[in-house]
């Protein structure tokens, strides 16, 4: 059940006053004659009112409040918790222990004894060091009971250990496979396992039982810390599955059944002793020692008689009403032994259990099953299991007949154990083991099973054309990939390589086949064999395809050599026809293409021409590069012929196909395909670029002949570098025809000084060297403002040198003019 702590409510906060001090308490009030709640309360007693954080703690949660209450004039303050309804005060006067008096809802009033915070941590660490146990004993249990009425909430602990407390304490209240669940089932199977030949036996498991129908040594004021079955005990529990545990037990070994107290039982006094008055019926069975199901008519009409008589009337009319459930309890009980009876009769035999037509339950023993009763497991269980022990005495074979014709036969049998265990056998872990270790062996056999069927399958082949198909693995082979268990996949791997191992030998005695099948084909071609060749996996059998494919084209060479030898002739004799032309140019592109075209397939093979074929071959590529290099004036003649005023401009990696319609398609092919050393068309294209160049200044010349005769400079002048020079810097040299043509406003003053700019406005003033190639401005003046008002090259370059940012930034780097 889902542990709840209130106290996440109440925000954690104290509310102690500086001077009073906080005392830890804890102990436990019962109530209603059989619920008991514990309590662990940290209290302030300020005087006037006691204030408190206290926590109930009930068997499968906690609940915390925080809480105050006045004092009044005797000394008790009121009490107001849940249920707990009352007076509550502090004994100061003796040893300071919190009292709870005055309790309505039939609580007995009980004493909060006074302890510290390290003995509650103290306890909870034993108390989870007993929750781990394995196999308590009846000390054990009675620890745990009392520890878990004391369990301290996990806010008492330090921030760093809360999240762990919390843990353990829904650790603590586990209904399933919890600490009371292993107490039962321990006390199970230690009365299981008791012997029960002989009277004596029966009569030493019954005076063990005794006890614990009574309230010891549980103790009455823990037996409801954990609800149980429909007893709603802990006691109740116990008695009632130990107690079907014995009978079946006495039952399975032909004794009598009897109670703990014998065949006689003085229920008049039994009631009185017990104090039983509360009891129903199933509660009254246990306490007696012998559970509903094996009450006999005589015991039931007995106990209703007796218990009448002495004035335990309503006793007696419980019994009266659980009759029906006892005559169900005996009838379940009736057809568990039946069924056991026909187990013992039934052949043994491993495919019947697989095949679920052993284990024939009727619907009584059915929901035994499905509940996995103690009744199920004390009588049915170990007949199963006998009965299993027989049928599986060979297992290995037993498993490997029934399993392995489904396998082969493409069913999916791996799940027996897995399907004996959950439906057949509760907790036979013998039997498990026994199961797995054969199953798994069995599971890596049958793995490799559809590897080694191909395998033998390919081995039984013989060589022939129409088992050739058959050469190839199946399709229906297990994905390996999808394999998920290592194992398995690793056992397919293994059969996979060996298979592959079977397929090359088997390929290796085709080969000889292979061969003979090439050299007399004919004209029938080698049907199936070439389909083997395409999935040789094999070295023998790729060298006798690679053998026979030789063969094929020896013979395919002698029916076309004199074809091929006619076709070569003729193209020989077209190449002398060609005229050294524009005309001759196309005439050869042509003929090339048509030869590259060719798809008759009759194309010469230099491994197989023989001399007088060679020599026609090397005769006609001899007379094929004679033409390529008559053809070259052709070539320079064209490049001449252009006018550079028509043609597109031509950047440095402009080819002739550039030209656009001013050169035709063969000339293209020409210069792609046959042009070579001295590479004329290269020549060519250079010589269009220089043209195209000289045309291009010679424009710009002409635009800027004013400036030149204005500042007497020459077309060799603005064919050299300009340089600015000043303030210890040097401009980069940039070409003279940009920053002559390109500035706005110059001109000469004197023989030898050069101004850019109006002096009225803006201008850049300096001596002018010219050397051979190379014009120097040494800048004397120049007015601040300068830059957009020049031209481009201009501005930037006195900009570098004057140290002014013109180009954004410090360094003279200038643009490339072109």
């Amino acid at each position: 059940m889902k542990y709840a702590s209130v106290f996440a409510l109440i925000g954690g906060m104290s509310f102690a006053s500086a001077s009073a001090a906080q005392d830890m308490y804890a102990g436990s009030i019962s109530c209603h004659a059989k619920e008991t709640w514990g309590y662990v309360a940290e209290v302030t007693d300020t005087g006037n009112e006691i204030k408190m954080i206290i926590t109930q703690n009930e068997p499968t949660r906690q609940q915390s409040w925080e809480y105050s209450s006045p004092i009044g004039k005797d000394g008790k303050a009121p009490l107001r918790l849940g249920k707990l309804r009352g007076s509550m005060w502090i004994d100061k006067k003796t040893n300071d222990n919190l009292w709870f008096t005055d309790l309505e809802n039939w609580c007995v009033p009980n004493v909060i004894f006074k302890t510290t915070k390290q003995q509650l941590f103290d306890e909870f660490e034993e108390l989870n060091t007993l929750n781990a146990l394995e196999t308590p004993t009846d000390e054990d249990v009675a620890r745990w009971a009392e520890l878990m009425l004391r369990r301290p909430p996990s806010f008492l602990f330090p921030p760093t250990e809360q999240g762990e407390v919390e843990a353990k304490l829904r650790e603590l209240v586990r209904p399933q496979d919890g600490f009371l669940e292993r107490y039962v089932a321990a006390k199970v199977d230690a009365f299981s396992n008791m012997p029960y030949e002989t009277q004596e036996d029966v009569a030493a498991a019954l005076a063990e039982l005794l006890p614990y129908t009574k309230e010891e040594p549980i103790g009455r004021d823990r037996r409801n810390m954990v609800e149980f079955g429909r007893s709603g005990s802990l006691t109740d529990t116990l008695v009632s599955r130990v107690g079907t545990a014995v009978q079946a037990k006495m039952m399975a070994a032909g004794h009598p059944v009897q109670g703990p107290h014998g065949a006689d039982i003085d229920h008049c006094q039994f009631v009185a002793d017990a104090h039983a008055g509360e009891f129903s019926f199933y509660q009254y069975a246990n306490r007696v020692g012998v559970p509903t199901s094996f009450w006999t008519n005589d015991m039931l009409n007995e106990a209703i008689s007796e218990l009448g008589a002495c004035g335990w009337t309503n006793i007696a009319n419980r019994i009266q009403k659980g009759i029906r459930n006892v005559q169900k309890d005996r009838q379940v009980l009736s057809e568990m032994m039946a069924y056991v009876d026909y187990l013992k009769d039934q052949d043994p035999s491993l495919k019947a259990i697989y095949e679920d037509r052993v284990f024939d339950y009727s619907n009584a023993v059915q929901n035994q099953r499905y509940q996995n009763t103690t009744l199920f497991k004390a009588i049915a269980v170990p007949a199963e299991i006998a009965y299993i022990d027989v049928a599986t005495a060979d297992f290995d074979a037993a498993l490997a007949t029934y399993l392995e014709p489904k396998i082969l036969a493409g069913q999916n049998a791996f799940n027996g154990c897995r399907f004996l265990l959950a439906h057949k056998i509760v907790g036979d872990e013998e039997f498990h083991g026994k199961c797995m270790e054969s199953y798994d062996g069995l599971r890596l056999s049958v793995a490799e099973l559809p590897f080694q069927r191909e395998i033998d399958r390919i081995s039984a082949l013989e060589v022939s054309e129409d088992q050739i198909a058959q050469l190839s693995v199946s399709s229906n082979l297990p994905d390996i990939n999808s394999e998920r268990d290592p194992a398995v996949r690793a056992v397919m791997q293994d059969a996979l390589a060996k298979l592959d191992n079977a397929i090359v030998s088997k390929e290796a005695e085709f080969s000889e086949f292979v061969i003979a099948r090439y050299e007399n084909a004919g004209d029938a071609g080698v049907g199936q064999v070439s389909v083997l060749c395409q999935s040789a996996r094999g070295d023998a059998l790729k060298d006798a395809c690679a053998k026979g494919e030789e063969i094929a084209k020896e013979r395919e060479w002698a029916d076309k050599a004199d074809k091929v030898m006619a076709k070569m002739q003729g193209f020989r004799q077209e190449l002398d026809g060609i005229p050294v032309s524009m005309d001759g140019m196309k005439q050869f592109q042509e003929l090339l293409m048509a030869r590259v075209n060719d798809k008759s397939g009759l194309h010469y093979d230099p491994e197989r021409a023989d001399e007088a074929m060679k020599a026609l071959f090397e005769d006609t590529m001899s007379k094929q590069d004679s033409l390529t290099a008559d053809l070259r004036p052709v070539v320079t003649e064209f490049f001449e012929a252009q006018e550079i005023k028509d043609l597109p401009g031509l950047g440095e990696y402009s080819t002739v196909a550039d030209l656009g319609a001013a050169a035709p398609e063969h000339l293209v092919f020409y210069c792609k395909h046959l042009d070579s050393d001295p590479w004329v068309c290269s020549q060519g294209m250079d010589s269009l670029r220089d043209k195209q160049k000289a045309y291009v200044f010679g424009l710009r010349v002409a635009a800027c002949q004013e400036k030149l005769t204005k500042i007497n400079f020459s077309e060799d002048d603005l064919k050299k570098s300009f340089v600015f020079e000043g303030h210890g810097k040097k401009s980069p040299g940039i070409p003279a025809m940009e920053v002559i043509c390109e500035s706005p406003d110059l001109d000469l003053e004197g023989k030898d000084r050069l101004i850019f700019g109006d002096r009225s406005r803006y201008f850049i003033g300096g001596v002018l060297t010219k050397a051979d190639d190379e014009i120097v401005l040494a800048v004397d003046e120049y007015d601040n403002k300068l830059g957009s008002k020049f031209g481009v090259y201009t501005g930037y370059a006195a900009g570098c040198i004057l140290g002014k940012r013109l180009n954004g930034t410090d360094q003279c780097h200038l643009p490339d003019p072109y």
